[in-house]
């Protein structure tokens, strides 16, 4: 929906304010003063899914999807035997239903969805046969040169040298390319990410799509689904620019080919040089299509910690980050050991006690310079409804609330004076009944609110 008004994110319910004059003389009108935006902090909950079943022993990683379908909470998360899902009633008593899908240890009876992809969507525009859609990547090392064709063409990578380096992964053929350069004995490639993706009419029985969605360097979190405002398929990734991770946003009208992407948040000069946003936990408000969230997980890169920053948009492509001081979640606040590196999935749901949850996991250590080998269990970041931020007055502070419909002064019931030059702060429908202001505020010893 497209409310008149809603939380208190950033400035966009506040108005300006006027300034004029008249017979020399200046004067204000619905001037903001004194408040700023600030973030916060959520409350963390006990552990919500636990690590109970064979295929999960080497542990339980990224959630990739958190909605509500037909009454129940869903829950897509990643472990290493594949992407697997658990349902609950209430958010907190999680089940993990038999899908009989996959295959783990000679056995069928298991929630994994699937071995290949690593986020599921439902398509409510699509035939049956491709109601579900799945989302993953292909890495792989590429020639500098395309073919005669235009594609891609994959590097065989120099197994003889990778093989003396014990345990090889893709990582060591970057590390040999670079130590050996102009000495390097086998062919130079460019390290690519491709987005992949699959269509299926049950959400279980996947057919592969042969072409890549996107063909840039898509390696961090792929959050895609369809928009039925836009009519299209909208899709938030991981984007690089200037040696920095950052989030970008792509489109595609068939699902079969995603433009290229474009930034839609990176590090300014406002943060220190050090920071990335390593993940972005795109996801929108609770009951709206018009207010859109980032959870960005900002690494600082010289202390190799991830903290969780708050961004906003209205129409997904412009965004802005309200604070920068306060985070939702501090990675020094955890209680599981120095340094933690927090993400946040995609979702943020109203559980049935009213609060909004996100649900997030992370790793952590015990001293500064620890490989950050510690598994935090997934948990739920809390908060009251509307809360994630608000606009804080640390003395006087005042506002005037505007909202996103104007009328003409002829047609304003309103009986209050009209302003200088005869222009009226933005009002909302003139048909509409007799209207309530409701304030969610919370004041220190000796607060008020008039």
């Amino acid at each position: 929906g497209n409310p008149t008004t809603g939380p208190l994110l950033d400035w966009w319910y506040v108005h300006a304010g006027y300034m004029g004059f008249n017979d020399g003389t200046s004067k204000s009108w619905d001037v903001p003063m004194g408040i700023e935006i600030e973030a916060q902090p959520a409350e963390k909950s006990d552990p919500i899914l636990p690590r109970d079943e064979p295929w999960e022993r080497d542990g339980v990683g990224a959630v990739t999807s958190f909605y509500p379908k037909d009454g129940r909470f869903i829950m897509d998360y990643y472990t290493p035997a594949g992407l697997c899902r658990a349902e609950s009633e209430d958010g907190y008593n999680w089940t993990k239903p038999e899908l009989g899908a996959v295959e783990f240890e000679g056995s069928t009876r298991n929630n994994i969805i699937t071995t290949k992809y690593a986020r599921v969507f439902e398509d409510p525009s699509a035939p049956p046969e491709e109601r579900f859609k799945a989302i993953g990547s292909k890495t792989a090392f590429y020639a500098r040169e395309r073919d005669a064709d235009g594609n891609y063409v994959e590097v065989h990578l120099d197994q003889n040298a990778l093989a003396r380096m014990g345990n090889p992964d893709i990582q060591d053929q970057l590390r040999l390319q670079e130590w050996k350069r102009e000495s390097f004995e086998g062919e130079w490639g460019t390290l690519k990410a491709f987005m992949t993706g699959a269509v299926s009419p049950d959400g279980l029985n996947w057919t592969d799509l042969e072409e890549p969605l996107l063909e840039e360097f898509v390696d961090g979190d792929k959050v895609v689904f369809y928009d039925e405002v836009l009519k299209k398929y909208v899709g938030y990734l991981r984007f690089h620019v200037a040696g920095r991770r950052c989030a970008g946003r792509c489109e595609s009208d068939d699902f079969r080919t995603f433009t290229p992407e474009q930034l839609a948040v990176m590090p300014d000069a406002l943060d220190p040089p050090d920071v990335s946003f390593y993940n972005h936990g795109y996801t929108r408000y609770p009951g709206r299509n018009d207010l859109h969230l980032m959870f960005l997980s900002r690494y600082v890169q010289s202390a190799a910690t991830k903290d969780i920053q708050l961004a906003v948009s209205h129409d997904g492509i412009a965004w802005e980050r309200p604070d920068r001081q306060h985070h939702l979640l501090d990675n020094y606040s955890e209680g599981a050991g120095y340094g933690c590196m927090l993400y946040v999935a995609p979702g943020l749901l109203e559980l049935p006690d009213g609060r909004y949850a996100a649900a997030y996991w992370g790793t952590a250590r015990e001293y500064l310079h620890d490989n950050p080998n510690e598994h935090l269990p997934v948990r739920y970041a809390l908060w009251e409804k509307d809360r994630l931020a608000g606009i804080r007055a640390k003395g006087d502070g005042r506002l005037t609330l505007r909202q996103d419909l104007y009328r003409a002064p002829p047609d304003c019931p309103d009986s209050i004076p009209a302003p200088i030059h005869n222009r009226f702060p933005p009002l909302a429908d003139p048909n509409e009944p007799p209207r309530q202001l409701r304030l969610n505020y919370k004041t220190e010893t000796g607060g008020f609110v008039i």
